[in-house]
């Protein structure tokens, strides 16, 4: 009897010739996060960053800015200058060095206005908090500061030291500069809260008085000329004691703001209140008009008594 032997054939299971699917978009992935993480904890890019700040600050005699340090962050990118000082020589108007808090940059959306690089910097100072956004091209700079708030003791600083008023103004601003000069500036300035200060000029005591509203739209021009179109200039509302709304020009010195040179005519209302708090006024309106309507001319300089007549 022959016994049958069953061969066991020599296969495998078919799956093992399946393709497996190669991770590819996984590895591309990884390495679109790992190389430029690579570079930047290898490459000394933070240092090349800080020291190239720092050279411009030290290096621009012109405005030169103090500071404590410049720190350098890549996550959520920012450069913040710690504890940053505009000196009297950057401003001729400063009366004493401006202290800020600490600036802080950061990149920002591009510009479509001026090809470059736009930024945005937060300046605070008190009650003051300045939102701008510089945009760096070739030969020329863009800069537009957008609903920031700019308080009466910081303005101060910029008008050799004239501080008659109280309050904080919503500013809005456009400006440009090309090859280190200025070229044109738009301002628009808002006041819902301004009080002119009790206060001595030149021995004549001014008291506290609410304005309350203030507004102006102007341009300044390279020659520091403030230009307002014929009612831009609002001062005061109905329920303080003056209203009054002008046009005309400033020139004005940057050396000294008090000294500036103003021309601008427009109608003012008077209230009887008004005029009890400085009769003097009184002298120098040759009619008054029962219905406390004039208009005013102001024709000189910013503080003299001279420049401002009624009619």
């Amino acid at each position: 009897m022959v016994q049958k032997i069953h061969k066991q054939e020599n296969t495998l299971d078919d799956s093992i010739y399946d393709k497996e699917n190669f991770p590819f978009q996984r590895i591309i992935l990884t390495a679109f996060i790992l190389i430029p993480l690579g570079f930047i904890l290898n490459f000394p890019l933070k240092g090349i960053i800080r020291s190239l700040i720092l050279s411009g600050l030290s290096n621009n005699t012109a405005c030169p800015v103090l500071y404590s340090d410049v720190e350098v962050s890549y996550f959520f990118p920012k450069i913040i200058i710690k504890n940053p000082t505009i000196t009297k020589a950057c401003i001729n108007a400063l009366e004493e060095n401006l202290n800020l808090e600490d600036i802080v940059i950061r990149p920002h959306l591009p510009s479509f206005k001026v090809l470059g690089i736009r930024f945005s910097v937060n300046l605070k100072k008190d009650k003051t908090n300045i939102y701008m956004y510089p945009v760096i091209g070739l030969g020329k700079i863009l800069i537009t500061i957008d609903d920031s708030t700019i308080h009466t003791d910081t303005i101060a600083y910029f008008t050799g030291g004239l501080d008659l008023f109280d309050g904080t103004f919503n500013l809005n601003l456009n400006t440009q500069i090309e090859n280190h000069q200025l070229k044109t500036t738009s301002i628009k300035l808002e006041s819902r809260d301004l009080y002119i200060k009790e206060s001595n000029v030149n021995n004549f005591i001014i008291p506290q008085i609410p304005l309350l509203d203030f507004s102006i739209r102007a341009t300044l021009s390279a020659d520091m000329t403030l230009r307002v179109a014929p009612g831009q200039l609002i001062i005061g509302n109905k329920n303080s004691p003056l209203y009054t709304n002008l046009g005309g020009t400033i020139n004005i010195r940057q050396d000294h703001f008090a000294s500036s040179n103003i021309d601008m005519t427009g109608e003012m209302i008077l209230t009887d209140k008004f005029l009890d708090l400085f009769p003097i006024i009184r002298l120098k309106i040759p009619n008054i008009s029962p219905t406390g309507n004039y208009t005013f001319i102001a024709r000189g300089p910013l503080l003299s008594p001279e420049s401002y007549r009624f009619q």
